[in-house]
């Protein structure tokens, strides 16, 4: 096992036990080694959000979605941008993270908040979506 999935597995072991400022330690750890992983992001989110630390618990639950490197070029994405994806007169905003194992035309959106969520857009069953950059 690597020292990133053990730290993960001890910060969970330690919010199943209700020590969650204990969990925010490992899985901060964690997360400085492996920032894109939406695993540890998740669980350091709840741990946040179960501490009363909205703001942080919002950034690690944001809305994100996964592109491939030659959609992002298509695009002109690069990770971090903000995003509109829209299907169906719904859509959310969501950061772009550029994933290398995603085939070209796909994207994966992950749920996000209660403001920002991605089953807004579905039917049940995957759709086609527009993705446009946010000006900020």
């Amino acid at each position: 096992m690597t020292d990133t999935y053990e730290l993960f597995q001890k910060g969970r072991t330690q919010l199943r036990s209700g020590m969650t400022a204990q969990a925010t330690v490992s899985l901060e750890k964690a997360k400085r080694r492996e920032p894109r992983s939406r695993s540890i992001r998740e669980a350091l989110g709840i741990a946040y959000f179960r501490l009363g630390r909205w703001e942080e618990a919002e950034a690690e639950l944001r809305a994100l979605v996964e592109l491939s490197p030659a959609d992002a070029e298509r695009l002109e994405l690069k990770a971090g941008d903000t995003v509109q994806v829209a299907q169906n007169g719904s859509s959310v905003h969501a950061k772009v993270i550029i994933r290398e194992r995603l085939s070209e035309g796909v994207c994966f959106l992950i749920e996000g908040t209660a403001e920002a969520n991605a089953n807004a857009l579905l039917n049940g069953a995957p759709v086609s979506v527009e993705i446009q950059k946010v000006e900020s």
